[in-house]
């Protein structure tokens, strides 16, 4: 096999690989499910404002045009077909792995250890949710957004300038799609004070914080109030900003530590901050191994995983301190921890290249049938598990009042949508839910339902225990 066909093999396998597998361990399973959640909230604004203003209005503290773009050009294409909004995030997904080749390849100079990281990252299901859920679409284009930054800026330090600009940009608009993407700028920052050459190193830490604080201020300017919300959620005593540091202890050491590497293990067991100290141990230990360039990439993989978990953990403090292992907030950290496992091999993978080859081939294999494993058992309320007996109920609902199943679409009023009453998951009014699949049960007057309009419904012995009190 030539060098060429070598180099094409190694970028293609992990890219086909983790397209198989995700496509047959996440998609295939969520086929045929329904929007829930916060997807309700988004289809009412997109049924009910006319565009720019329904892309550029915030969403609670928020502001995100590119991704209700997306989300208005998915429901444009796709109606209420809930399995292509996530097919279209598969996709998203795979050129993801690819494009992480390329940054791992850019960053250790070596397509064994790209192809390594990539598939890490693509046979792994640590961040399911993102594609099981509709709205998370936006979190896999923002990924893609940030790794395009990062690769534009590998060849800004070198010397072309026009990719400098591709970076800005870059640095700009990725939180537009997801607020994680706010940690780019810093990033991109520290790789100029760090890795640019002496002369040109202050102009390219300075550009991007320039690019980041105009977001910044534009974020400001067009979501009025949302800083303000951002800054009384911040950790306003001691006892708050301990909870902050137990849950971004626990978004890496359980979360990319435990979730990563021993995904069958629950996580009561252990410690996270204990797992999160052993990280950077692990860290600290590799390198000085490493060339003193490689060292420096590794530094700057850890501020970048840093620079992601810390807003999470400053303004979701108040949440179960697991929140920070919760599957959504593990896509982008994968770019931070591939690298991580990519420049660790690569002494190894010097002084005994077969060996460690082997032992990666074998490894990843053993990873990716674990994770398929926990794929399969997971039962929290984003999982097909959990939503299969709503969409039962769901579709028995509608059929109750339309006198034919369907799929449920369009959202003319704002309502979360979960399962109701099923273990891990939240309860929904069933009135609300009509609200959407039977506006014409309520008054035109009032959103409250009328009592003759409920009344064939809560006389169906399997729809009954919707009506409960408290669940009207």
């Amino acid at each position: 096999m030539s060098e060429t066909s070598r180099r094409r093999a190694l970028i293609a396998s992990p890219v086909v690989a983790s397209a198989a597998y995700s496509f047959l361990v996440l998609l295939l399973p969520a086929r045929g499910l329904t929007f829930f959640w916060d997807d309700w909230l988004h289809l009412a604004r997109l049924a009910r404002e006319p565009a720019p203003g329904r892309w550029l209005a915030p969403f609670q503290e928020h502001w995100e045009p590119l991704f209700f773009l997306l989300f208005d050009l998915e429901h444009g294409a796709f109606g209420a077909n809930h399995t292509f909004f996530l097919a279209t995030t598969w996709l998203i997904h795979v050129v993801n792995v690819f494009l992480l080749s390329r940054l791992l390849a850019a960053r250790t100079g070596d397509e064994r250890l790209a192809a390594i990281g990539a598939a890490a990252f693509g046979l792994t299901t640590t961040y399911r949710e993102v594609l099981w859920w509709a709205e998370l679409g936006a979190m896999a284009l923002t990924f893609a957004i940030v790794v395009l930054g990062f690769l534009a800026f590998e060849r800004a330090r070198r010397g072309e300038r026009r990719f400098l600009v591709l970076a800005l940009v870059a640095v700009f608009t990725a939180p537009l799609g997801f607020s994680s993407g706010l940690a780019l700028g810093p990033a991109l920052a520290a790789e100029g004070w760090l890795l640019a050459p002496r002369e040109r190193r202050t102009a390219l830490a300075l550009a991007p914080l320039g690019a980041w604080l105009l977001h910044l201020a534009v974020y400001a300017l067009a979501a009025q109030g949302a800083p303000e919300t951002v800054a009384h959620r911040l950790p306003q005593d001691a006892s708050a900003l301990g909870s902050a540091l137990l849950l971004g202890s626990n978004a890496i050491g359980l979360g990319v530590v435990r979730r990563n590497f021993v995904p069958h293990v629950e996580d009561g067991v252990g410690s996270g901050a204990g797992l999160a100290l052993a990280w950077f141990a692990a860290v600290v230990a590799v390198a000085p191994r490493l060339s003193p360039g490689g060292r420096r990439r590794l530094v700057l993989a850890q501020v970048f995983l840093l620079l992601l978990v810390a807003p999470i953990a400053a303004t979701r403090h108040a949440m179960p301190p697991i929140a920070g292992a919760w599957s959504r907030y593990q896509y982008l950290p994968a770019i931070a921890w591939t690298s991580t496992l990519a420049l660790a091999l690569a002494p190894a993978l010097r002084r005994a290249p077969r060996l460690v080859l082997s032992l990666a081939a074998g490894g990843l294999v053993a990873l990716a049938l674990a994770h398929a494993v926990a794929a399969r058992d997971d039962e929290r309320p984003f999982t097909p598990t959990a939503r299969r007996p709503h969409l039962a109920l769901l579709h028995r609902l509608e059929a109750a009042v339309r006198g034919a199943p369907g799929p449920v679409y369009d959202a003319p009023v704002s309502i979360r949508v979960g399962a109701f009453g099923e273990r891990n998951a939240p309860v929904s009014r069933a009135s609300d839910l009509l609200a959407v699949i039977a506006p014409e049960t309520s008054a035109s007057w009032t959103r409250e339902r009328t009592p003759a309009s409920l009344a064939p419904l809560e006389a169906d012995p399997e729809l009954a225990p919707l009506f409960a009190p408290g669940n009207r």
